[in-house]
C-alpha cells in the first residue's frame, strides 16, 4: 500500500489499480447505503468522443487507428445505453438478498446475479469487460477482491492509516 495513488505504475498497471479502488469505493457506498445496489461494468470500447481535441502528435496517431479500427470494435453507443439501462432496472442486481423492490422482474432462464463477495445477491456487482448477458462469475476477481476486503474496513479511517489524506 505504500503507491496507494499508483504514482509509479505503468499504464497498463494503472488500469487494475484503478479498477479496484472504484470497486472498492463502490462497496463502501453499498455498506453506507445497503438499500442500494451497485455494479461495478465496463461497456466495451464505446464511440463516444471522450477523446476530442488533439492533445500533440500521439493522440492524433491514435485518433487515425481508431478511426480505421474502431467500426470492428466499438459497441454501438444505443447498445451501450440499453445494457446500463438493464443493469439499473433489472431485478437480476437487487441491493440485497431480501430486496422485495428488486425492479423489472426476471425472464425465464435469467436468475439473479452472484455479487462480489460470491455470494447470490449481495448488492455489489463485478462484471467482467464484454459480459453482453451480465452472467459471468469472475472467480479470481472476486477471490483478490476478497482478499482486499479482509484487510480492514472500507471507510476513512482505513485509508488515513495507509497515509491518505
Amino acid at each position: 500500500m505504500a503507491d496507494f495513488q499508483g504514482w509509479h505504475l505503468g499504464r497498463m498497471e494503472n488500469q487494475g489499480h484503478t479498477a479496484s479502488i472504484v470497486t472498492l469505493a463502490l462497496d463502501a457506498h453499498h455498506g453506507a447505503a445497503p438499500e442500494v445496489s451497485f455494479v461495478h461494468n465496463f461497456p466495451g470500447a464505446v464511440k463516444s468522443g471522450i477523446a476530442r481535441g488533439d492533445i500533440g502528435a500521439l493522440m492524433r496517431v491514435l485518433k487515425t487507428v481508431f478511426t480505421v479500427l474502431g467500426p470492428l470494435v466499438h459497441v454501438p453507443l444505443v447498445e451501450a445505453g440499453n445494457r446500463h439501462v438493464f443493469l439499473c432496472t433489472s431485478a437480476r442486481f437487487p441491493a440485497g438478498p431480501e430486496d422485495g423492490t428488486a425492479g423489472v422482474p426476471l425472464v425465464d432462464g435469467l436468475a439473479v446475479a452472484r455479487g462480489s463477495d460470491g455470494l447470490i445477491g449481495s448488492g455489489m456487482y463485478l462484471l467482467a469487460i464484454g459480459d453482453f448477458n451480465c452472467s459471468i462469475y469472475l472467480g479470481i476477481q472476486v477471490h483478490l477482491y476478497t482478499r482486499l476486503i479482509n484487510l480492514g474496513p472500507i471507510d476513512n479511517r482505513a485509508f488515513n492509516r495507509a497515509g491518505i489524506p
